[in-house]
């Protein structure tokens, strides 16, 4: 888990750029490891339970789905407002002032500005990141009683699910 979620974190300021002469798409590679971290943890949860996870669990399982919302919200029509939203023409380019500046790219005339908060349009997931994306929000869940944190991450996915206008439904603990 500890190597997937090193790799989401390296790949993830990358997930709106296409690197120029290569085959590595940031976006895939961001999913691949969401994806293995999911799968090592249904692993751990059928061997013990999720209830006797290590302390650092719930921040892979939190990365890993903002991963899932991020992207699945990115791929459906309209405007997007997910912080991953797909740009298929940005490219890394080694002269450009903006890349050296750790900027992406600015929108096209017809590449809209798909990382704007102002849109009022709910975002469609991905069928298969819908799937991943209430994965997470079960495994978080069954980890609150037990962890703090995994408590915290259901609220930190509860406002980005809000602020990126993707409809999802995040259960509430008692008394929260």
């Amino acid at each position: 888990m500890y190597y997937h979620f090193a790799i989401l974190l390296l790949f993830r300021p990358l997930i709106k750029l296409r690197i120029i002469g290569s085959y590595v798409i940031p976006r895939d590679v961001c999913t691949q490891a969401a994806d293995a971290i999911q799968g090592l943890l249904r692993s751990y949860a059928q061997l013990y339970t999720l209830k006797r996870t290590p302390s650092f669990v719930p921040y892979f399982v939190l990365t890993s789905t903002i991963m899932h919302l991020a992207s699945g919200s990115s791929r459906g029509s309209g405007p997007m407002t997910s912080p991953a939203a797909h740009s298929s023409t940005s490219t890394v380019k080694h002269e450009s002032s903006r890349a050296h500046a750790g900027m992406p790219p600015p929108p096209t005339e017809d590449q809209p500005d798909t990382t704007s908060p102002s849109s009022t349009t709910t975002a469609k997931l991905h069928p298969r990141a819908a799937e991943a994306l209430a994965q997470g929000i079960a495994d978080l869940a069954e980890m609150a009683p037990c962890h703090h944190f995994a408590e915290q991450a259901l609220s930190i996915l509860r406002y980005l699910a809000k602020k990126w206008n993707v409809d999802v439904d995040i259960p509430q603990r008692n008394g929260s």
